[in-house]
């Protein structure tokens, strides 16, 4: 990264943990409209400035380059695992359901199948670990499973899309909205680097820093209502929140890896 890049950068990381501060603190104390407005505020303000360190890129590498990656390959793992976590929220979710406990968005089916796509999810990074460092394996061989993410994050939005509430006013499910959003939009970035090679495109270093503030935002938030037992916290969500953590990190590792070979 030149001078100019590297100053987009670092305020685009400085906005994005101010503003994990700020969920935490209006997740806990409720100050009121005024610091919900200015956490949106740093948000807005991560996204124009990872924008525009990307905007200058005129030749960018390919995305993947499988050479000793160790964080990457870390950061894989520990998706799986967030993946295996979320496989065992949403099979808990449809245990409720029959038991009566929940009216468990979407139904059984919806459910089941979101289990299904997150237990796929999970085998699919493990396969993206593998191939990160020196071996000769590459997970781009098995192309079906590259898209599980994104099928498992279009039927999170389905599950969302059934949930009622007041989008705007209440912080942690905007949150969700906004992280599971940018989480779709990385993964489909992710699924069609992998699928079509070459130059990596613009709009994948944009949402690859988007997803990492989304992503993080909603953790900081969710964590918060869960160490304050809030009554409006949905424990369940716990396999969510893991997955869009480690996502984060993992896609702010994978933008790096791009940017260091241009």
């Amino acid at each position: 990264m030149n001078l100019t890049e590297s100053v987009y950068y670092v305020v685009f990381m400085f906005a994005t943990f101010a503003a994990m501060v700020l969920a935490c603190v209006q997740t806990v104390f409720s100050f009121g409209l005024g610091v919900t407005l200015a956490l949106y505020g740093l948000m807005l303000v991560a996204l124009v400035f990872i924008l525009l360190a990307c905007r200058n890129k005129s030749e960018l590498p390919p995305a993947f380059d499988f050479g000793t990656q160790h964080k990457i390959k870390l950061y894989s793992y520990l998706i799986s695992v967030a993946f295996v976590v979320e496989t065992v929220c949403e099979l808990l979710e449809i245990y409720r359901l029959f038991d009566g406990k929940t009216t468990a968005y979407g139904g059984a089916v919806l459910l089941a199948l979101t289990a299904v796509s997150a237990l796929m999810s999970a085998l699919s990074f493990v396969l993206v670990g593998i191939s990160y460092g020196e071996t000769n394996h590459d997970f781009r061989r098995i192309p079906y499973l590259v898209f599980a993410p994104l099928l498992w994050s279009i039927l999170r939005i389905a599950q969302l899309l059934s949930e009622f509430f007041s989008a705007g006013r209440e912080l942690l499910p905007t949150l969700k909205v906004i992280a599971l959003v940018f989480l779709m939009c990385f993964l489909y970035r992710f699924s069609f680097e992998a699928v079509k090679g070459g130059k990596t495109a613009k709009s994948t270093l944009f949402l690859s820093g988007a997803v990492f503030t989304a992503g993080a935002l909603f953790w900081a938030s969710h964590t918060s209502a869960l160490i304050d037992k809030s009554e409006s916290v949905n424990v369940l969500d716990l396999g969510l929140s893991l997955v869009a953590l480690t996502v984060s990190y993992f896609a702010i590792k994978f933008r790096r890896s791009i940017i260091d070979r241009c």
